[in-house]
């Protein structure tokens, strides 16, 4: 996620409780089960600058001004993603894997109930304001507002009744349940169900700038020799020289390369299929809270039997539950909008690319660090599934993310690249001033050349005996004792000055 966001990942539960039970004749295989992250949305920052003499754009007020991310019409014919099953519970959609397309249902429930019944709720709240005769209360307890002020708009009514009682005023009649859910589908916020655009990050779905940078000869195969020599091709990423190889690096350096012949574009990742009698292949229930978001929770279930491991091996990683399917990454994950009157649920599924980027960089910061280095060509072993000692493109699979969100989100969620690592407390260590000091280029390790002390205080305070000082190191060597320290080594000054940038 972004800055704007918070994860809420605990462990993995494997019971699911709270969804009513409209698909009892297909019993699962396997279950996994997370709780469903909650996506804080900032108020849009505003600039009073006087001295700023540009005007500022004008808020959206229709669908296709606010939620340009999203197939606001009829995303595909005959087909309507909140009338899946008559309780308006369901969605039956079909994944898209490179050699495989999976029936996949999606159950999602508000508050114990269908997610369009609360579309529905707020469609007959409006309806039963507009037919109100002679006033009408906005909290309970408060004092009644004529329908004079109400339809004037004033004593701080909602502005989307005013803008429907001055419709009535306008067409001279009141309009029905069924007229006011067009309004709010093709006028105000847009469909009750929202399908992001099959476009959205197709871009970034075709983007292995890894492979290409690896692949030397460009043949389409990484060789062994090649991956040999992996650390040492990633290394002349590093155009600024810094020790520090970032994937922005990375990205320029393959542009500079030659396509791998036999590259393919990403299809649609997923698309909405017509409710059948068949089983589904992969069920996904979700049950959002409103009141208490922490008990919103996602859980996987394996319908068909051969994905019952794939679901019983799921491993929970902040971007969601992840399985392997067919060879395929997949990673599934349910957020929660904290803001209030919510009455939209959002649906999309991008191919992720960078297929290797999120495994090389561990601590998930766009940075490739002279530790995370040493384990290139381990975790670049990882990835040769048939262990035949080099990998093809077969093995560059880019992970398919799929996100369901209760309000206009999932555009925001999948904008960001998927991260693969739960924090851990490492990650989190504090360390001392000298230490942050002396660390130029922030990678939280000191090398040789950045530490201005002796060699035989460098090799003191490197126990491991890595050519590098860790944080843990440094703390270790801060909370020994000058008298005892071991070789007699003088401990760096507090007070000592910054190095220059």
């Amino acid at each position: 996620m972004n800055g704007l966001s918070q994860a809420i990942v605990c462990g993995l539960c494997l019971v699911c409780s709270g969804f009513p039970d409209v698909t009892s004749a297909q019993e699962a295989r396997a279950k996994q089960s997370l709780p469903v992250s909650i996506y804080a949305v900032a108020p849009i920052a505003r600039t009073d600058n006087p001295a700023m003499t540009t005007a500022a754009a004008p808020t959206p007020t229709t669908p296709s001004g606010k939620l340009p991310q999203y197939l606001l019409e009829q995303p595909f014919p005959g087909i309507d993603p909140a009338a899946s099953n008559t309780d308006g519970s369901l969605i039956a959609c079909q994944l898209h894997l490179p050699d495989k397309v999976l029936r996949l249902e999606i159950q999602v429930t508000v508050d114990g109930q269908p997610f369009s019944q609360v579309r529905q709720q707020r469609v007959n709240s409006l309806w039963k304001a507009l037919s109100s005769a002679s006033a009408v209360t906005t909290d309970e307890g408060a004092a009644p507002i004529s329908a004079e002020d109400l339809a004037n708009g004033q004593a701080g009514e909602p502005p989307l009744l005013g803008r429907l009682r001055r419709y009535c005023q306008a067409t001279g009649r009141l309009p029905s349940p069924q007229e006011i859910d067009w309004w709010l589908t093709h006028v105000v916020d847009g469909p009750c169900c929202l399908w992001l655009n099959d476009h959205f990050q197709r871009v970034r779905g075709e983007q292995q700038p890894e492979y290409l940078v690896l692949d030397l000869d460009h043949d389409g195969i990484i060789s062994a020799g090649e991956l040999a020599v992996s650390v040492e091709t990633l290394q002349r990423c590093d155009l600024n020289r810094n020790d520090i190889i970032e994937w922005t690096e990375i990205a320029t350096a393959a542009r500079n390369e030659n396509p791998t012949p036999g590259s393919t574009t990403i299809a649609s990742a997923m698309t909405l299929a017509k409710p059948s009698a068949t089983p589904p292949d992969l069920r996904v229930k979700i049950g959002f809270h409103t009141a208490d978001p922490a008990q919103s929770r996602l859980t996987v279930e394996a319908i068909a039997a051969e994905l019952e491991s794939a679901v019983t091996q799921a491993k929970v990683t902040p971007s969601g539950l992840r399985l392997t399917l067919y060879d395929t990454p997949v990673f599934l994950q349910a957020i929660q909008s904290n803001e209030a009157n919510i009455d939209q649920l959002s649906v999309g599924a991008v191919y992720d690319g960078y297929p290797w980027l999120p495994d090389l960089d561990p601590y998930d910061d766009g940075r490739i660090t002279l530790r995370e280095r040493s384990q290139i060509l381990e975790r670049l072993l990882r990835q040769d599934r048939n262990q035949d000692g080099q990998l093809t493109r077969n093995e560059a699979v880019s992970p398919l993310r799929v996100c369901v969100a209760w309000g206009p989100i999932v555009h925001r969620e999948l904008a960001n690249l998927r991260r693969i690592n739960l924090p851990t407390t490492t990650m989190l260590a504090a360390s001392p001033g000298w230490f942050d000091r002396m660390d130029r280029n922030r990678d939280r390790d000191l090398t040789r050349g950045e530490f201005p002390g002796t060699d035989e205080q460098f090799s003191a305070m490197d126990r491991d005996h890595d050519h590098l000082i860790s944080v843990e190191e440094a703390n270790a060597f801060d909370a020994t004792d000058s008298v005892k320290a071991p070789l007699d080594v003088p401990r760096p000054l507090s007070d000592a000055p910054a190095l220059p940038e």
